[in-house]
């Protein structure tokens, strides 16, 4: 049997502390570098409420709560890496009444939305003094608002010349 020496003994408890030190070092640094994620994945599909089909050339606004369009897509379909926060999405679509939903994004996460619309009411044919509109008063409409509108609507023209 070897006898170890002091020398010997305090030798090896050095170096297995020398060892552990640079490994915590080393882990500490890592994840002193690895960042916290800051952005989420939104994804959305729009459906037809009565036959749960999706509904391809819906226009869906991704807009921030102060308004202002983030995202725009004409397929009926958006997948987009947004920054933390809420957000809301409008749904317009000429043969559907248009729907808006309130999401919030959490960073590191997916958040799924689905959102059926529900066929436009058509006008009443007995009733000539009744105008049915799914838009605001033109009249009481912000400058804003009516350039958004008019932006959704020269993308749905683009999309369905296939351009």
């Amino acid at each position: 049997m070897t006898r170890w020496s002091f020398s010997t003994v305090q030798s090896i408890v050095a170096l297995v502390a020398g060892v552990l030190s640079i490994a915590g070092t080393t882990y500490s640094a890592l994840n002193a570098w690895h960042r916290e994620p800051t952005a989420g994945e939104l994804a959305a599909v729009v459906a037809d409420a009565s036959t749960g089909r999706p509904v391809p050339d819906a226009v869906v606004e991704v807009r921030t709560p102060q308004d202002a369009i983030v995202a725009q897509h004409s397929d009926g379909i958006v997948h987009e890496t947004l920054p933390e926060g809420a957000y809301r999405l409008r749904v317009v679509h000429p043969h559907f009444a248009d729907a808006v939903r309130d999401v919030v994004v959490v960073a590191g996460h997916r958040t799924d939305v689905r959102v059926a619309l529900v066929a436009a009411p058509t006008p009443l044919a007995d009733a000539p003094h009744v105008v049915a509109s799914r838009r605001p008063d033109p009249v009481h409409e912000t400058p804003g608002r009516a350039l958004d509108r008019g932006v959704t609507a020269t993308r749905r023209f683009l999309g369905r010349l296939g351009l």
